[in-house]
């Protein structure tokens, strides 16, 4: 079979479709690749910590790792569990109280949350990644189709085609 012939028939219009499908859901791959890698804040709860501000402690400061706090990364606070062991630190100089009925909760917020904010990735990154994504994809869209030229015409796979375009 012959390329013009080829291309008059239904296959040849399925195979445009599906390559031009599978093109146009690369490039959506290669923009979420990039808004993956985007840079993006995060808090770093090793160097985060908590600063009395009240009562027998206060000006204490207790880094949050250490003492088994750690921040909410959706709501950039403590979850309700460590914002009472926050309160009995402050309060008793002791960790790990917060479900112990010796120590009464403190009912006023004692404490102020020291967060430190980090940044992943950068926007070099983002556009590396998604060049390098966006390479691959070509690579494999080029090879797909010699190879299809190669099962269709026995045409060499690694050899430049005679027309690309008419």
């Amino acid at each position: 079979m012959t390329k013009e012939r080829f291309e008059k028939t239904p296959w040849h219009r399925l195979l445009q479709v599906i390559f031009i499908g599978s093109f146009l859901i690369a490039i959506g791959l290669t923009v979420g690749v990039f808004i993956a890698n985007k840079p993006q804040k995060y808090i770093n709860n090793d160097l985060s910590s908590i600063t009395c501000i009240s009562g027998e402690y206060k000006d204490n400061t207790y880094p949050l790792s250490k003492n088994r706090l750690y921040v909410n990364s959706w709501s950039d606070d403590l979850d309700s569990s460590g914002k009472i062991e926050a309160k009995k630190l402050c309060a008793y100089n002791k960790i790990n109280i917060a479900f112990d009925t010796r120590y009464p909760d403190p009912i006023l917020n004692n404490y102020r949350l020291n967060k430190v904010y980090e940044t992943i990735s950068s926007w070099e990154q983002a556009f590396g990644y998604s060049v390098l994504y966006a390479g691959g994809v070509i690579l494999v869209f080029w090879f797909v189709k010699r190879l299809i030229f190669f099962i269709s015409f026995g045409e060499s796979i690694f050899r430049k085609p005679k027309k690309l375009f008419d």
